[in-house]
């Protein structure tokens, strides 16, 4: 399968991972996230990370890593 052509601008379904802490279970959550890299970097095949920004209706306290794996 190829892969996909991620855009600027576009909105994809993300996993994100809350790593375990104080005895809890490794957490994995399916955000949506705005894709906020260029396009020439996009389809770039020797560098196969995405710069995104997670999108949620919640303030959080939290910050979640901007850079995504496309291989994923």
């Amino acid at each position: 399968m190829a892969p996909k052509q991620i855009r600027r601008g576009e909105v994809y379904i993300a996993k994100f991972f809350e790593f375990p802490h104080e005895g809890k279970k490794l957490v994995e959550k399916e955000r949506p996230v705005l894709i906020l890299q260029n396009d020439e970097d996009n389809f770039n095949q020797q560098y196969p990370l995405v710069i995104v920004a997670p999108i949620s209706t919640k303030k959080l306290n939290r910050v979640y890593k901007t850079r995504y794996s496309t291989s994923c």
